[in-house]
């Protein structure tokens, strides 16, 4: 492969007069290859393979070319290819770490990265080990790690997961748990599909119901605890809740950057928080999530100004990009594991099955795209500064990216979101700009013809995707990465920030979730939102005598959902009452209770279909409000 001018401080590398002389078939292959011999972690290149390249390439110019048709020109490029180059400001501090290492021995600059290396990974390991993998205690007794979400410790779910009367997830009054919570669990207490409080479906915000230290059993214990004031948004940290039993009209206020959710009815559980007391001693609580990525991101930049080398570079950044996500900014833990030990275990096991196929894709990456860009680059600060610092944005996407108003890249999850449209619409306007900018880059290289040819195929295949029956197409953060990264692959300043923050967007994805499906069905998104299939009952208005009511509905069956039910699961305030075969119940009311709200669905022995959306029975005024068509 030719090598590419870089400008600047008398630096360069590569005959000019040879670069512009390949013809776009020569450029074609040279681009989609690898170089002979190298392997990818060599430091020094085969100059006489170099030579016989460009005397080729010099032949090949030579030639003439005669007439070309339009086609021809979008094809071919240009008469004569024009090599992109970083433009290099502060061309001094750009060539530095070139002409320091050049007056060192090759010894020393080994010894110098691995020491470097070997520091750097030392310290990340006690960083780790004091804050995702410490073992927390308050006054040496162990304290139990729960999600920011639901957590089946305190409450296992909505509707009919917690039996009749709540009797699976009900705690004695009086019981104390304590907790651990990690940081930033104000955004990650929200629910993603319509979970139901009274008549109310809450979606895209803290699930915490309550306030004054009265909150509802089933609200996320973290996202309350943040709203409380018992831990901190930034640090995390340990906390206590004491149950207090069955309770009634929780309040709505806004703590903390959270606004909690105000429910006048009456809930079967309920918990406050227990101050810790200020003599007690407190080990491993803090989540120092943000002190690890600070000292990654300034890490990175020293490594990213003195190793110029593609592949001495890329490896320790994909290293530490991953384990980064694992340990410090969005770990996948696992919170149904027993004990803290083997969170940990189950942590770093699920971090290893998605290393080696992740370290696979990346090696192509590298040859394909990081290599082509950053081989004989001299452009130190440039590459620190761009391709390092978009790295990270990519690497942190749910901090930078969790900012927009976006789920999910599905119709239904757009609709939902205010502003999402609007949103996709300046992405998607902003990602064509940077693509036709890139795309007029590989015109003038010669390059068009391979690049329209492979980015032809993506588009055909995810096109014949989306007509695949009953899935959905989705691109993840790393299909994403993947499908944009080739066009990365050369040498100008924009496509060392393009290339960054995709590698980061790449990483991030696998990482955290994995590689999830391209194509996925509606129960592997549906994430807790109605089935859509089997039919609804029909609640009919309650009969009302002193100390009890009947609540009856229709059953409404259609032939095909015969098959699938026998049963009915009635709930009231948002706790399934009733699993049977009749169409009626007569509930007891409970004292100084004065709104029910009332939701019936279709069940079987192990599976309960769509509830409707809640019906109102104001005990105090008797009026009764039928719900409103849908299902939640």
């Amino acid at each position: 492969m030719p090598s590419n001018t870089i400008e600047g401080d008398g630096f360069a590398s590569g005959d000019s007069s040879q670069q512009n002389s390949a013809s776009p078939s020569q450029v074609e292959l040279e681009h989609l290859l690898p170089d002979d011999g190298e392997t990818g972690f060599e430091i020094s290149d085969d100059e006489e393979v170099q030579e016989q390249r460009d005397a080729l390439e010099a032949q090949e110019q030579a030639r003439p070319r005669g007439r070309r048709n339009w086609l021809r020109v979008l094809m071919d490029g240009p008469e004569k290819p024009i090599e992109p180059h970083v433009t290099l400001i502060f061309p001094g501090i750009q060539s530095f770490p070139t002409k320091f290492w050049q007056s060192k021995s090759k010894r020393t600059f080994k010894l110098a990265v691995c020491g470097y290396l070997a520091i750097w990974a030392v310290i990340f390991y006690f960083l780790a080990n004091a804050s995702a993998l410490a073992k927390p205690f308050i006054d040496e007794e162990p304290v139990q790690l729960i999600g920011c979400g639901q957590s089946r410790q305190i409450w296992r779910g909505r509707d009919s997961y917690c039996g009749i009367d709540g009797e699976n997830c009900v705690h004695p009054e009086g019981q104390e748990i304590r907790f651990k919570c990690v940081a930033d669990c104000r955004k990650e207490s929200w629910t993603y599909a319509q979970v139901p409080v009274g008549d109310y479906g809450s979606i895209y915000r803290p699930y915490v119901i309550g306030s004054n230290n009265s909150y509802r059993a089933d609200s996320f214990v973290c996202g309350a605890a943040v709203h409380h004031g018992a831990i901190s948004d930034v640090t995390g940290g340990c906390g206590i809740i004491r149950f207090k039993g069955r309770a009634s009209g929780f309040d709505s206020s806004t703590q903390n950057g959270i606004t909690s959710l105000e429910y006048d009815g009456d809930f079967v559980d309920s918990y406050e928080f227990v101050d810790i007391p200020k003599n007690s001693k407190c080990k491993g609580c803090k989540d120092l999530r943000h002190v690890t990525v600070g000292f990654n991101i300034v890490a990175s930049y020293v490594y990213g100004y003195f190793v110029s080398h593609p592949a001495l570079f890329l490896w320790p950044m994909f290293l530490v990009g991953f384990w980064t996500v694992i340990l410090a900014s969005n770990p996948p833990l696992q919170y149904d594991a027993p004990s803290n030990v083997l969170q940990n275990a189950e942590l770093v096991s699920l971090a290893a099955r998605r290393l080696l196929p992740g370290m696979l894709c990346a090696y192509v990456l590298y040859v394909y795209a990081v290599r082509p860009q950053l081989k004989n680059l001299d452009a130190h600060l440039s590459r620190a500064v761009f391709w390092v610092s978009f790295f990270w944005i990519g690497i942190l996407e749910n901090y930078v990216f969790g900012l927009l108003p976006i789920d999910r890249l599905t119709v239904e999850d757009l609709n939902k979101q205010a502003g999402a449209w609007t949103a996709l619409f300046i992405i998607v306007t902003l990602i064509l700009s940077i693509a036709i900018g890139q795309a007029y880059i590989i015109w003038r290289m010669g390059k068009f013809s391979p690049y329209i040819k492979l980015y032809g195929g993506f588009v055909l295949g995810l096109l014949l995707l989306s007509f695949i029956p009953h899935q959905t197409l989705r691109i993840h953060h790393y299909i994403m990465a993947l499908l944009l990264l080739p066009g990365t692959g050369f040498k100008t300043t924009p496509s060392m920030a393009y290339q960054g923050i995709l590698m980061g967007l790449f990483i991030s994805g696998v990482s955290r979730w994995g590689f999830d499906s391209i194509i996925q069905t509606y129960e592997q998104l549906r994430r807790g939102a109605p089935l859509l299939y089997g039919g609804v009952p029909e609640l009919a208005q309650p009969i009302v005598s002193n100390n009890f009511t009947s609540i009856l509905w229709t059953p409404a069956l259609s032939n095909a959902s015969s098959t699938l039910w026998d049963r009915f699961s009635l709930v009231v305030n948002d706790v399934e009452r009733y699993r049977g075969s009749l169409p009626e119940f007569n509930l007891t009311l409970v004292p100084d209770t004065a709104v029910y709200y009332i939701r019936v669905a279709f069940a079987s022995a192990d599976m309960t279909g769509d509830y409707t959306k809640a019906g109102i029975l104001d005990i105090a005024n008797g009026n009764w409000t039928a719900p409103p068509e849908g299902v939640i």
